[in-house]
């Protein structure tokens, strides 16, 4: 099952179409069997209720913005834990979890029967709401069981899927359970995949999309005409919801106060104007893994490229250049984990170059020159990778972006690099926040920095040929 399309709130039709007449009432906001939710709940607003009604076990909710993630989180678990069961709240670090405590503690009232500060919730009937950071791996809710799980702003949790698969997924067996992702866009992330798992209608999963606003157009290049949570601002004299205000607000958003892309971003959760935490979010399956154009011997330019492993895998590519200047990656690949001998290198590039001469070896070395001295002791046109990062980052996104730029399907490990190369992430030592860098995570990267090493090798070949064409070519990598 998988989430249906949001229903915009507009000036056109009385508030009772909605079932907001009045001010909210009251009622459960799940089928569990649970005593009612004391009055500070309040009743879902439409479109938490449209999601609640279309929920499976596995749920993915990719929220805007102020559309009421939290008091949708507190009714999930509260419904849950007030019919006797355990329940779990899961942010990404603990210093999130605080408020949400303090919230939840005040809405429950007396149906809490004992409290351990910002760790747990024991309430009436023999339920609890536990609280545990996703931080390092998920670790903490190792042994748990819990009938609910909710995981908020997944979009910043590190590692996702290996903690859902590996931590919380275990902690459902017992009573069957049932999960909740809730965050905002963040393109090429887990949780970006758990959304599209729902949407593509796995079996147990159901992908939700909820944007604050609604805009004429779906884009943040037309006018705001609805939205989705009706109460963000305060209510009329009468108790209900004062939309026109809400509605005015959201395209002051629009209009002033944001760019279109934080604003399709933030309020209209749309995963295309999102930041991406992958290092190349220009690469596509579809576009640029393809088999190779001509055959390794018929290249004008045949090179390889070596990422020594030390303690990670090594990687070792073959890139041809084509009479058009297209650059290929061709298979097989040498992604090896472990000890790696330089004889094992030079048997493969021996093979390679049977089959097509290697002209150059770019071989990535940080420590000294072993690896490039020994190959060229065995004859191999071996030379010393250039290492500027920043530049080869540069030149590989460009290649990608303009597709001069294929891989073979053969290449699987590369391939699957490509979807794990990530920025590197630090935490803020005041707030405790998690930032990306600019400097791209030393793990997943073997297959990738082997790739920047060749491709940097070609493209400096040309600018030795054709500086003027280069230049050109990078500044439209730079945007100048």
């Amino acid at each position: 099952m998988t989430g249906a399309a949001s229903y915009p709130l507009s000036l056109s039709l009385p508030l009772s179409y909605y079932g907001l007449a009045g001010a909210p009432t009251r009622e459960s906001a799940t089928s569990d069997s649970a005593p009612e939710l004391p009055p500070a709940f309040g009743r879902p607003h439409p479109a938490q209720e449209r999601l609640l009604a279309q929920a499976d076990r596995y749920n993915v909710g990719v929220c805007g913005r102020r559309l009421g993630k939290t008091t949708l989180a507190k009714r999930l678990l509260a419904s849950v834990a007030l019919s006797g069961r355990p329940v779990c709240y899961a942010p990404p670090i603990y210093p999130m979890a605080h408020q949400f405590y303090r919230e939840l503690e005040a809405e429950l009232g007396a149906y809490v029967v004992r409290r351990e500060a910002n760790r747990r919730l024991d309430l009436v009937g023999g339920g609890y709401i536990d609280f545990w950071s996703l931080d390092n791996g998920g670790a903490r809710m190792r042994g748990q069981k819990y009938a609910r799980v909710v995981a908020d702003e997944c979009q910043d949790v590190l590692g996702l899927m290996a903690i859902w698969e590996r931590v919380i997924r275990p902690t459902l067996t017992d009573y069957a359970g049932d999960m909740w992702f809730l965050g905002t866009p963040r393109r090429g992330g887990d949780f970006e995949r758990l959304y599209q798992m729902g949407q593509a209608g796995r079996d147990g999963w159901a992908g939700h999309h909820i944007p604050t606003a609604i805009t004429e157009d779906g884009t943040a290049r037309s006018t705001v005409v609805g939205t989705n949570n009706p109460w963000l601002a305060a209510p009329l004299p009468d108790g209900s919801p004062d939309v026109a205000a809400v509605i005015a607000e959201l395209e002051a958003a629009r209009t002033s106060g944001m760019s279109s892309q934080a604003f399709a971003t933030e309020y209209l959760a749309d995963f295309e104007a999102s930041d991406s935490a992958l290092v190349y979010p220009e690469f596509s399956r579809a576009l640029h893994v393809r088999p190779a154009r001509v055959p390794w011997s018929q290249c004008k330019w045949r090179l390889a490229g070596i990422d020594p492993g030390g303690g990670d895998p090594t990687a070792l590519y073959l890139l041809g250049v084509d009479e058009q200047e297209h650059m290929h990656v061709y298979a097989p690949e040498f992604y090896r984990r472990g000890d790696v001998t330089v004889d094992m290198l030079a048997e493969f590039l021996a093979r390679a170059d049977k089959a097509g001469h290697v002209q150059r070896i770019v071989v990535g070395e940080t420590g000294g020159n072993v690896v490039t001295n020994t190959l060229r002791r065995l004859g191999f046109p071996a030379v010393k990778a250039e290492m500027a990062k920043g530049e080869g980052l540069e030149h590989v996104r460009w290649a990608l972006q303009h597709r001069v730029l294929t891989i073979d399907p053969g290449c699987e490990e590369m391939i699957t690099e490509f979807g794990l190369y990530r920025w590197a992430l630090k935490r803020d030592p005041v707030e405790g926040d998690r930032y990306a860098t600019h400097m791209p995570g030393g793990r997943h990267g073997d297959a990738m920095d082997a790739l920047r090493y060749i491709v940097m090798a070609v493209i400096n070949s040309l600018r030795a040929a054709r500086p003027a064409v280069i230049e050109q070519r990078r500044g439209m990598v730079r945007g100048v």
